[in-house]
């Protein structure tokens, strides 16, 4: 052996692996396979991807190899890159480089290289060498097919580096998209809601006109905040619909009623033709085809400055499951040019510079209901005529089954009512002050006690002197954050009651997020009092309820019934049954809870719906129906306060059967 051979470029080189970021690194599949595809190709037992820094060549990929580097001092790809071409040792003990070489004198007893370099432009990285411990030689085509391979992994390096880029750029823009929604929101918040709570007090004529135009500004500027955001969230491809039932209908109506302001205003009439064949719930999601809708409308009012926009609504197909429904919004305003209706539905994009001088906008919305329209799978269409109006119209299938079955009673959202949070003690973990004087103030006028933590380590040392039914939660304070703060209370602490998370960041996945974190629900400044107060009353138990757990039946006259349906010996073996089964189910049921293991608590209130509806114990039956659907959805608050009462909902029916 000879002193190590340095490429001329070898700083140059040493450069280009670090830029690449690819040192190192854990195994990819994509390596993987070209090192496998190699090794059957060239019929040999080992093939490397081989990168060499200073003093080391470090596998990538190793097929038929277990060590992940070796000195680059004994390496056979230090020749290698050397070489612009395939360069080849057909048998090592006779060749004076590597006759003496450990790899060649002792394991792995190489006999046989070649290695084709790795070359991005004129740098060489390394090889992709293929290994025999048997002299051989390559033939032609077996050399054009390891200088292919190698070209691949190249382009593979230099996609994973774009790859790589590209993420960092994504989180670079989520982070200031996050960061600018937190530095509008927060002061918008305080100026939209102390607007409302201004507006509700007696104005005089000039003073009532100065806080409308307040209130337009500021909903005009979150609408701004939104839609960038949505435009991030739907280009992320995290973004997915929910499928709820709900009323389309009472849906379609309240977007009305929302514009019919807007249309007022402008002395333009807002009319709706609604088929009276449309189903009277649907699977979708609301909130999204509330927003295609609402900018549609929306637009169609802007662009119009006198006669009628119209809202029409036709089923177009039924089946047993499904509904193809046809939304069309027609106008008389300005009209779009027939060689600029594909280009209204890119972003940042309107009609004419003129049209954005005129009536303004950010040339985000449409471009908004274009993405949302494709992810339900449905159609947009638009025809126009300058001058004379406009016509848009999407098609979307919803599904049928199973929204049909819902009662008014489960699907209305729960309505905001004054004292709707008496006897409610809340923690508000909040440190900017206007926005700390907002929510006391809504939520002291729906008669709730509130106390104010500056930051989340002072919420956590107020949570230990004082039981809170529910505390909000602010993300990003000082001192201590509200994902440390919720973690010491759920952990350390143990404590169950309802965190809501408030923050003025709004993401795709910080919902999620803060699920994943251990708080119960999520709400997105800037909030109105009706939200706040609603999601509140969504998880909040007040103590001058009647509590829940108090669930029971009249379970002698359930089995006085059975018997006489069924007969007297199938009721015995089946609370025998029954008896013997459910004290074990109760302790597992209890040590689910106890771990918060939700897919074991899940699973075991299945089985326990089961048995339960065998004896026709039908409130036992919805409760453990209940317990599933919250510790599937892992919701738990909800899990963790349905079980307790299916626990003692099965110690009183135990009872009451052995007195029976």
């Amino acid at each position: 052996m000879t002193g190590s051979p340095i490429p001329s470029n070898e700083n140059e080189r040493l450069e280009r692996l670090e830029y690449y970021n690819i040192l190192d690194t854990d195994p990819e599949e994509a390596f993987d396979d070209l090192t496998s595809l190699a090794a059957k190709l060239l019929n040999v037992p080992v093939v490397l991807v081989s990168l060499l820094d200073n003093d080391r060549q470090w596998f990538k990929s190793k097929f038929g190899l277990d060590v992940d580097q070796t000195p680059r001092e004994v390496s056979f790809c230090q020749y290698a890159i050397m070489q612009d071409d395939v360069y080849e040792v057909d048998n090592a003990l006779q060749n004076d480089l590597f006759r003496d070489n450990p790899l060649v004198t002792g394991n792995p007893k190489i006999r046989f290289y070649a290695g084709a370099p790795l070359v991005d432009e004129d740098v060489t990285l390394g090889t992709l060498c293929a290994i025999d411990f048997q002299p051989r030689k390559l033939n032609e085509e077996e050399k054009r097919t390891l200088t292919i391979i190698s070209k691949t992994i190249i382009r593979l390096i230099k996609y994973r580096r774009d790859q790589q880029e590209a993420e960092r750029l994504a989180k670079a823009k989520d982070e200031f998209l996050s960061n600018m929604s937190h530095e509008i929101r927060t002061p918008l918040n305080a100026i939209m809601g102390f607007t409302d709570l201004l507006s509700g007090t007696a104005l005089d004529h000039t003073q009532r006109s100065h806080i409308d135009t307040v209130a337009r500004a500021t909903k005009n500027l979150t609408v701004i905040v939104n839609d960038i955001l949505d435009v991030s969230k739907l280009e992320s491809g995290r973004f997915e619909l929910e499928k709820q039932p709900f009323q389309l209908e009472k849906m379609l109506k309240h977007v009305v009623q929302l514009q019919s302001v807007k249309a007022k205003e402008k002395g333009i009439k807002l009319m709706s033709s609604i088929d009276n064949e449309l189903p009277g719930y649907i699977l979708g999601d609301e909130t999204r085809l509330t927003q295609i809708l609402y900018n549609l409308i929306g637009n169609a009012i802007k662009f119009t400055s006198e006669g009628e926009v119209e809202l029409k609504v036709l089923v177009k197909e039924r089946s047993h499951n499904t509904t193809r429904i046809s939304f069309e919004i027609k106008d008389n305003g300005i009209g779009i040019e027939k060689d600029k209706l594909e280009q209204i539905f890119d972003r940042f994009t309107q009609a004419s510079e003129s049209t954005t001088r005129l009536y303004g906008g950010t040339g985000l919305g449409l471009n908004i209901v274009k993405k949302l329209v494709d992810m339900h799978g449905g159609l947009l269409d638009v025809e126009s005529e300058l001058g004379k109006g406009s016509i848009f119209s999407v098609v979307i299938e919803f599904d049928l089954d199973r929204a049909t079955d819902h009662s008014d009673e489960e699907i209305e959202t729960k309505k905001t009512e004054i004292n709707s949070l008496a006897g409610l003690n809340i923690l508000l973990a909040e440190d900017n002050e206007h926005n700390q004087i907002l929510a006391k103030t809504y939520l002291e006028r729906n008669n709730a006690v509130v106390d104010i933590a500056g930051n989340g380590d002072l919420a956590v040392e107020m949570i230990k002197t004082k039981e809170y039914d529910v505390v909000i939660m602010d993300l990003q304070m000082p001192v201590m954050d509200g994902f440390e703060s919720t973690r010491i209370m759920r952990e350390d602490l143990k404590m169950e009651m309802p965190i809501i998370a408030c923050s003025a960041h709004s993401l795709v996945g910080d919902r999620e997020h803060c699920m994943r974190k251990g708080m119960t629900d999520y709400i997105a400044k800037p909030y109105t009092e009706r939200e706040l107060v609603g999601t509140i009353m969504d998880h909040a138990e007040r103590k001058n309820m009647v509590k829940p757990a108090q669930v029971t039946e009249d379970f002698k006259a359930i089995i006085q019934a059975m018997r006489k349906d069924e007969g007297d010996e199938l009721v015995d073996n089946l609370l025998k049954i029954f008896l013997n089964r459910i004290p074990k189910d109760m302790e597992e049921l209890a040590s689910a809870r106890e771990t918060r293991d939700f897919e074991s608590l899940s699973k075991k209130s299945h089985l326990l719906a089961g048995s339960l509806i065998s004896l026709r114990f039908e409130k036992g039956f919805e409760l453990a129906r209940s317990v599933e659907k919250y510790a599937f959805e892992k919701k738990h608050e909800e899990a963790n306060r349905s079980s307790a009462m299916l626990i003692d909902y099965l110690a009183k029916t135990i009872q009451s059967l052995q007195n029976h």
